[in-house]
C-alpha cells in the first residue's frame, strides 16, 4: 500500500467499488504503489499511450488507467462475469440502428438507408432545398416546425413528432417520440430493469480490495479516511 514520502502532501487516493469491479484515483506513484502497471509511462508520458495503458493488476483482473484533468489518473479494473449493461440498440432495417428511449425511438443511417425504411422524405433532410442545415423538426401533423432549436425542445416534443439531424460527415439520425404514457411504461419498466441487473451484480461474490478500508483507517490515523457514499478518500500522512 502506498505510504507516502517525506515530501508528501495530503493528496487523496479514491477507491470506489463498483457493480463492474473497481474505481482508484491517486497520483502515478500512488497507482504503482498498488502494483498497477508498475514501472510503465503512463497515458501522456514519453513512451506511454496517449488515451489508456492497460494492465494486469496484482490479483490477475485486467484494467485500464487513463490521464485525469488535474494530472493525476483514474484505474478501471474489471472483474470477470460482469457483463455489459443491456443493449439498446437493435438492427431496425438494412444500415439503420435503433435505440430505444423512455422519450422516444431514434434511428440512425445513411440518408438512403433511412429513406428506403420509410423513417424520411429526402426533402426533409437538413440541408436540403429549404431546410434548416443541422436539424429539421417535423410536427405529428406532417408540417415543419420553423421555429429555432430552443423552440424546438417545446414544440418537438409531442406524440408523433420527429427530429431529423446529422449526426456524422454520412450519417443523420431520426427521433419519434412517443406518447406521454408510452414514455411513463418505457421509464417504469426501465427502472425494473436496471434494479434487477444491479441487484444481480452487486450479489456477485467481490475479490479482495487493492486497499482495504479498515487496514487504511489504521494507517493513517494522523489523516482519516472520508466516505462520500460508495467513494473511499484515503489520505496519505506525512511521514
Amino acid at each position: 500500500m502506498p505510504t507516502g514520502n517525506s515530501t508528501a502532501d495530503h493528496s487523496e487516493i479514491e477507491f470506489s467499488p463498483c457493480w463492474w469491479g473497481e474505481s482508484l484515483y491517486g497520483t502515478k506513484e500512488q497507482l504503482q504503489g498498488l502494483g498497477l502497471a508498475v514501472d510503465q509511462p503512463y497515458p501522456g508520458e514519453t513512451g506511454g499511450p496517449k488515451r489508456r495503458l492497460r494492465f494486469v493488476d496484482p490479483r490477475g483482473f485486467p484494467g485500464y488507467i487513463e490521464a485525469w484533468h488535474d494530472g493525476k489518473f483514474r484505474a478501471h479494473i474489471r472483474f470477470p462475469d460482469r457483463p455489459e449493461r443491456p443493449s439498446v440498440t437493435f438492427e431496425y432495417a438494412p444500415g439503420v440502428k435503433k435505440e430505444s428511449y423512455p422519450h422516444g425511438d431514434t434511428f440512425r443511417g445513411t440518408a438512403s438507408a433511412l429513406v428506403a425504411a420509410g423513417l424520411v422524405a429526402p426533402c426533409h433532410l437538413p440541408g436540403s432545398t429549404g431546410m434548416p442545415k443541422t436539424v429539421v423538426t417535423i410536427l405529428a401533423d406532417g408540417s415543419i416546425h420553423r421555429g429555432g432549436k430552443t423552440s424546438r425542445r417545446t414544440a418537438g416534443w409531442n406524440a408523433g413528432d420527429r427530429w431529423i439531424e446529422r449526426a456524422s460527415k454520412h450519417t443523420f439520425r431520426v427521433t419519434i417520440i412517443v406518447s406521454e404514457q408510452e414514455g411513463s411504461a418505457r421509464w417504469a419498466a426501465y427502472h425494473r430493469a436496471e434494479h434487477e441487473f444491479m441487484s444481480r451484480m452487486w450479489a456477485l461474490p467481490r475479490p479482495k480490495p487493492l486497499i482495504d478500508p479498515d487496514r487504511a483507517e489504521k494507517e493513517r490515523k494522523r489523516q482519516p479516511m472520508r466516505r462520500e457514499g460508495n467513494v473511499i478518500h484515503l489520505f496519505e500522512a506525512r511521514k
